[in-house]
């Protein structure tokens, strides 16, 4: 798989937030920045365009190699109404595949902190049901009049993810169908070589996508067959 680099842009960048300005200064400022052509004409037609690349990030003091996940797609509903949707984060583990648990650890304004449980993998055999579970604490902030939320790693909290970040950014291309930018950088800890990972993400991010749209075109009424305990 292809490593993108991505330029030491922000690696002085400050922020004026609590907010890393790594992910303030990514945000797309445009409906369809970054975008190619055939890309936004998928879009516009109806398709969301899912990316899950590998790429050395030089905006960290490690310069590591992660993840790079990023998502474009349309709903056809007004846009208070999705994102009234997007900023429910307790709500994901009724709908994203893996995510077992999502419960509230905390609010403070338009801040929330989120625990996550989610099932990498699952195996039977010989009577046994193994599965391999990865636990993090997300801070997000909602920017409800920008329609803007960013997310972010709780570092003050013991992880299996060595880090992540990222974005939502929602754009009225009518009065009944609105855009959706996401985009998040991701790596989880040692134990898990960076390709698994890349090869889990690219295998289930385009399924969290198709869920997610699914989830908010039913105006939060379509929920997966089986809840994770402690969803709710």
């Amino acid at each position: 798989m292809e490593t993108v680099l991505i330029e030491n842009r922000y690696a002085a960048c400050q922020s004026e937030t609590d907010i890393p300005c790594t992910i303030e200064n990514q945000i797309v400022k445009d409906p369809w920045d970054g975008l190619e052509p055939h890309e936004i004409a998928t879009v516009q037609s109806g398709h969301p365009i899912v990316r899950s690349e590998l790429f050395h990030d030089t905006t960290q003091d490690d310069e590591q190699t992660k993840v790079l996940m990023r998502a474009a797609f349309t709903v056809g509903m007004p846009i208070e109404l999705v994102w009234q949707w997007i900023g429910r984060v307790e709500l994901l583990c009724r709908y994203l595949p893996r995510l077992e648990s999502s419960p509230v650890a905390w609010r403070q304004d338009d801040k929330v902190a989120v625990d996550f449980t989610v099932t990498l993998w699952e195996l039977s055999m010989f009577g046994l049901d193994l599965s391999f579970r990865i636990h993090y604490r997300v801070l997000h902030r909602n920017f409800v009049d920008e329609k803007r939320l960013f997310f972010w790693l709780d570092k003050s909290v013991s992880s299996d993810v060595d880090m992540l970040e990222g974005y939502w950014k929602a754009f009225s291309l009518t009065d009944n169908r609105t855009l959706l930018r996401y985009q998040a950088r991701v790596n989880l800890k040692w134990f898990l070589p960076l390709w698994v990972q890349s090869v889990l993400l690219h295998q289930e991010f385009p399924a969290a996508v198709e869920a997610a749209i699914r989830f908010i075109e039913s105006d939060g009424n379509m929920i997966k067959s089986q809840l994770g305990v402690g969803c709710q």
